[in-house]
């Protein structure tokens, strides 16, 4: 799922107390992660195969959203949009079960 021309940045910004992972959509829309690195997740348990299932799971969101025939395309989301907040909640959700799960 992630090849060589996957749009998976990593690691961009390294600080503190968070760390900052970059993904870049092919219609170049960036999508930013700001992890704790002390907090629920700490840096040692958090795996990097979790984050990018975490951007995939947002991407996909993204892309649904932007289907929508009432959604303009690279506008701003914005409330109400419930099923776009539960889905990405959803995927923070499982990104925080899936480290709790390897500790």
């Amino acid at each position: 799922r992630f090849q060589r021309n996957s749009h998976w940045l990593g690691s961009i910004c390294p600080m503190e107390e968070y760390e900052i992972y970059g993904y870049v959509t092919s219609s170049d829309v960036k999508i930013l992660a700001l992890v704790d690195r002390s907090g629920i997740i700490p840096l040692k348990k958090r795996k990097e195969i979790d984050i990018k299932i975490l951007f995939t799971a947002v991407h996909e969101s993204y892309v649904k959203h932007t289907m929508n025939p009432f959604s303009k395309i690279r506008s701003k989301i914005e409330e109400p949009c419930k099923e776009f907040e539960e889905r990405i909640q959803a995927a923070i959700k499982q990104y925080n079960e899936a480290a709790t799960i390897e500790s």
